[in-house]
């Protein structure tokens, strides 16, 4: 089909220069926001008095039947945008269908679009990842008391609770929503009616298409709604922060799941085996999200570099921000939904993490600051004398508990000074990983009590953020729904 744009040329686009410039595959995505956005853009002009009724009706019935059938076929098109044209010129003529551009730019249209279909995505994410905070905290529920070790430097440092460790990611992920939601607002703007970039002599209403697109409002001035693409990278940088979460608990996972750490098995529906070794139990799926993060932060990286240097108004390398943005929704969507199945089918292994959470020497500072609250040892001294213990029990290969009185109460004179008395019973109690967590005071620590509180906390706080995500697609169907309904109206209109 020949060009609708191209009456100024005398020939068509070279067969390689139409297929480089061609932005079809990306913009299958948009195919639905465009036909939408159009519809809208129409029926505003309809009602300023710029086109007739009969025409609009022509225009909305073309747009529908495009619609009803979901696809974007055909070559030579260079986008979405002249296809779209192009099939409703074919279907109602030039005279009519000729109209449906009127006092619009593919500039403003395809910003239009792809914010559209963004704000839809970012949503999309937003449910994903409380779907994963809300399997997260049934999972922390249910070990919220389960000691384990935390690490400093991939060492062991204190004793904590799987529930605490699993409400740690969980607000990360609140915070990762939180940023989403940030980036929905700078994304649900209003661009169309800026045109080209200077705007329009029609008498156009902005603020009735940001109505029916169900917009929070119209990027006002016409070169920035056109020029700027930094809600794409805005909306990456977001993903790419989500990413390095998913990634770092998939790293965990990866780790814990290693005979030699044995605190967790991967479900089979999440492990790959080995073509060679029977024994292997790999989790791939868990790796890969860990890779493809990798590439999410290329996309960031891509879109920044993109716009960077580009100077102000509508250039055709803002085309390439589709691909990148794309990638990022996908690439995250995927990876919440297998993190969400690992997690619903984890089985933990609680003896060896109480085991664990048993040796290394986990509750040393523990055992610290009871020298300072019962033996009124300053925490230095106090700190001096525990390294001295640990010191001896790794020279020795003996726990604390196995030296005798007067051992002890030698270190101690040669540490600080005095004898801390120091007694079996003394160790037992200060050592004990259960009571260490139980004298735990200070808010947010993995004390049972404090894990309770958190997962109450983050219960209401997930509840809200449902309702807030619920709101805003709402909001979209409603408006969606009232545009369509209008569009029938006039298309039936005698």
């Amino acid at each position: 089909m020949k060009s609708v744009y191209r009456s100024r040329f005398k020939r068509e686009l070279a067969g390689a220069a139409a297929s480089f410039v061609s932005s079809l595959p990306e913009d299958r995505r948009i195919l639905d926001c465009d036909i939408l956005g159009t519809m809208a853009h129409d029926i505003m002009l309809y009602e300023r008095g710029i086109i007739g009724i009969e025409d609009l009706k022509a225009i909305l019935g073309a747009l529908q039947k495009i619609r009803e059938k979901g696809e974007l076929e055909g070559e030579g098109f260079e986008d979405v945008h002249e296809f779209l044209e192009a099939k409703v010129i074919e279907a109602v003529g030039a005279k009519t269908g000729g109209k449906m551009h009127t006092a619009r730019s593919r500039n403003d249209q395809v910003v239009t679009a792809v914010r559209m279909r963004a704000r839809a995505d970012i949503l999309g994410l937003c449910r994903g990842v409380l779907e994963l905070e809300k399997v997260l905290l049934k999972l922390a529920k249910k070990h919220a008391a389960q000691a384990m070790p935390l690490y400093t430097h991939t060492q062991g440092a204190q004793v904590g609770t799987f529930g605490h460790y699993l409400i740690s990611h969980v607000d990360a992920l609140s915070r990762d929503f939180e940023r989403l939601m940030r980036a929905y607002s700078a994304v649900n703007l209003n661009p169309l009616g800026a045109c080209a970039i200077g705007g329009t002599s029609f008498p156009i209403d902005r603020e009735r298409t940001t109505c029916l697109l169900g917009f929070d409002g119209t990027l006002e001035n016409s070169v920035d709604a056109v020029s700027s693409r930094d809600f794409v990278a805005e909306v990456n940088a977001a993903i790419s922060i989500l990413m390095s979460h998913l990634s770092r608990m998939s790293e965990d996972l990866i780790l814990w799941s290693t005979s030699e750490f044995d605190f967790i098995e991967i479900a089979d529906e999440y492990s790959s085996p080995s073509s060679v070794m029977p024994q292997k139990k790999n989790p791939c799926p868990l790796e890969l999200i860990r890779a493809r993060t990798g590439r999410v932060y290329g996309c960031l990286l891509d879109s920044l570099t993109l716009v960077k240097g580009l100077p102000t108004g509508y250039n055709r390398d803002l085309q390439e921000t589709k691909p990148s943005m794309w990638e990022c929704f996908d690439t995250a969507a995927s990876s919440l939904e297998v993190l969400k199945g690992v997690f619903s089918t984890l089985e933990i292994n609680r003896r060896r993490m109480e085991e664990a959470s048993r040796s290394g020497f986990l509750t040393a500072v523990d055992l610290a600051e009871q020298l300072v609250q019962k033996r009124g040892l300053s925490f230095r001294e106090a700190h001096k004398l525990v390294g001295a213990i640990v010191k001896r029990c790794a020279d020795t290969n003996r726990k604390p508990d196995e030296l005798g009185r007067e051992e002890l109460r030698k270190i101690a004179v040669r540490s600080v000074g005095e004898d801390a008395r120091l007694g079996k019973a003394f160790l037992k109690e200060a050592l004990d990983p259960l009571r260490c967590l139980r004298r735990r005071r200070s808010a947010g620590s993995p004390n049972p009590r404090e894990v309770q509180r958190m997962l109450l906390s983050r219960g209401s706080k997930l509840e809200r953020m449902e309702a807030r995500l619920e709101a805003c697609v709402s909001a979209l169907a409603k408006s969606e729904k009232a545009l369509l309904a209008a569009a029938k109206r006039y298309i039936t209109k005698e």
